[in-house]
């Protein structure tokens, strides 16, 4: 029978401390404007972009949240401006949960084509935020 801590008289392992999430300068105005703008974000779905339905649309970064949150890193954007350039619309696609997931999975999914993305609303945001490298890689020409 294995010997308890007690008996071994060594003190058992302490969990680590839960790791905090970086909270970068949020403030209850910073939080409020969040709750707007994605609020703004969510409003008035349309039908899905891809196939038409009108179940369960939801909205489609079509410029990846990672992408932005990086650039924010990289230019060093402000809380506000990060937030904006997170839940601009111009950014959004809506898809029905179907389409976004079968875009979205790694073996087999049915990636949204580059000509149903490229808006001229996109185009400006991604002029704006000088991301059209990674969008390529993405949506490659011809897909």
């Amino acid at each position: 029978m294995r010997a308890t801590a007690l008996q071994r008289r060594t003190t058992p392992r302490r969990r680590a401390a839960p790791r905090r999430r970086h909270d970068p300068g949020y403030t209850g105005e910073t939080r409020e404007l969040a709750r707007v703008l994605r609020a703004a974000w969510i409003a008035d779905p349309e039908p899905c972009a891809v196939c038409g339905s009108t179940l369960r649309v939801q909205g489609h970064h079509v410029a990846e949240k990672q992408w932005i949150k990086a650039l924010a890193r990289a230019f060093e954007y402000s809380v506000e401006r990060l937030l904006r350039a997170l839940w601009d619309t111009r950014n959004r696609l809506w898809v029905c949960e179907r389409c976004h997931m079968g875009h979205h999975a790694f073996e087999g999914g049915r990636r949204i084509s580059r000509t149903l993305v490229l808006t001229p609303a996109l185009v400006a945001f991604l002029d704006e935020h000088v991301l059209w490298a990674r969008f390529d890689r993405a949506y490659p020409e011809g897909s």
